[in-house]
């Protein structure tokens, strides 16, 4: 069986790499442990400098949440699901190394947060990042969060009911990513940039990231709470089970 996630070491780095091209990288379960696993390893290696996060493949860094889990979810599970997913972005979060994300295609949803929660991000020019959770029956809420803290609560707003998804140029504009380099040397600079933060002093690095974390973290926790509260509804009314199943259905007729 393949597995969801693959962590390697690089020399000082840490390559995290989600493993499900077939699907564009989305995110189930086994996805999320498996990623939360590889980076609390990597942050606990002394030999690890850095963190570098991509996606297999050439279409995708992730397309975000598996809607093949959220099919049959009751209310509790929708809540449970929040609390998962938050817990793989607390996981970035808690990282006391630099983390780069390699941007290597698409990244939506939870794709998009997992990138912004890092420290920097390098994608190429067909790069297309979003924020499409209203489209799948979700209350928008863990991605507005993290979205406001980057790119301001405007912008925000608008890709987040909009459900537009926005090209490399408008991503590095609006601050969703922070180069932009041809297709082929996207992994090769994250790596780059990545050894150049993982060369400064680690306890200042540590230190520094700590107090970023700490200035958020009461918000961002009130915020995956609210999030809980609102997926229960959502998935009460049953709106997002039935979405998901309907995309299923046309990827299943798609591929027969």
């Amino acid at each position: 069986m393949t597995e969801p996630v693959i962590a390697e070491r690089d020399g000082t780095l840490a390559v995290v790499t989600l493993n499900r091209p077939e699907i564009l990288n989305a995110i189930d379960a086994a996805t999320r442990a498996a990623a939360i696993a590889s980076l609390r390893d990597a942050n606990a290696d002394d030999r690890v400098r850095a963190i570098v996060l991509t996606g297999a493949g050439e279409r995708a860094f992730t397309a975000g949440q598996d809607l093949a889990e959220l099919a049959e979810l009751d209310a509790d599970g929708g809540a449970a699901w929040v609390h998962s997913l938050a817990g793989l972005y607390q996981a970035i979060r808690d990282l006391e190394k630099p983390c780069v994300v390699a941007v290597n295609g698409l990244a939506s949803g939870a794709g998009l947060q997992m990138a912004l929660h890092s420290d920097l991000r390098v994608g190429h020019p067909d790069v297309r990042m979003g924020q499409p959770e209203i489209n799948a029956g979700l209350p928008s809420v863990l991605g507005p969060w993290i979205m406001r803290q980057c790119i301001g609560l405007t912008r925000t707003q608008e890709m987040s009911l909009s459900a537009r998804f926005v090209g490399a140029e408008h991503c590095l504009r609006f601050g969703l990513l922070d180069f932009v380099v041809p297709r082929d040397l996207v992994l090769e600079n994250a790596k780059r940039m990545a050894e150049s933060m993982g060369e400064k002093p680690p306890v200042s690095m540590r230190l520094t990231k700590q107090r970023v974390r700490e200035l958020t973290q009461e918000s961002w926790d009130a915020t995956v709470a609210a999030c809980a509260s609102l997926a229960r509804q959502a998935f009460a009314s049953g709106e997002p089970q039935r979405v998901a199943r309907d995309f299923l259905a046309r990827r299943k007729s798609r591929s027969s």
